[in-house]
């Protein structure tokens, strides 16, 4: 049984009509990003992806845009094994959405030398993230981030 209420169903629809408005693949970063962001308020929104073994494969698209310069990248993947997602998500390829204090809480995430040299930067004290395959050799996931305040319940269901 869904928590949305009617409003919530009614963001959800406003960010698929933002998504199907156009089939245009030039626009759809600008669509995705803007969609996620009218359904969850967030500091930035991440799209990363990785490969069939876990191997992170870069960034896809990032809001706002050059928020995280290349060495902050290669950072990322260097680091990335650490995160909670990167266990439940990308090693067992389950797509579904989560934050990471379902599976750590905020204050020993923030412990962790990925949030310590990655995510403190971006404002990225509380996440969400959701894990899509977009292929048979890539998963990407879509990562909120915000600081402070963590996500709720229905933010999680209308991601």
């Amino acid at each position: 049984m869904s928590k949305l209420s009617a409003a919530n169903l009614t963001q959800v629809l406003n960010a698929v009509n933002t998504l199907s408005s156009d089939f245009d693949p030039d626009s759809l970063r600008e669509r995705t990003l803007s969609a996620v962001l009218s359904l969850i308020p967030n500091e930035m929104t991440a799209f990363d992806g990785f490969d069939n073994k876990g191997d992170y494969l870069g960034p896809r698209w990032y809001s706002p845009p050059d928020t995280v310069p290349e060495e902050s990248v290669r950072l990322l993947g260097e680091l990335v094994h650490e995160h909670p997602y990167y266990l439940q998500a990308v090693l067992t390829q389950e797509q579904n959405t989560f934050r990471t204090s379902d599976y750590l809480s905020l204050p020993r995430f923030h412990r962790t030398e990925l949030f310590n040299e990655f995510y403190r930067i971006f404002g990225g004290d509380a996440q969400m993230t959701s894990a899509m395959r977009t292929s048979p050799t890539c998963l990407v996931t879509c990562s909120i981030h915000r600081p402070k305040m963590d996500f709720d319940d229905i933010e999680v269901e209308m991601l």
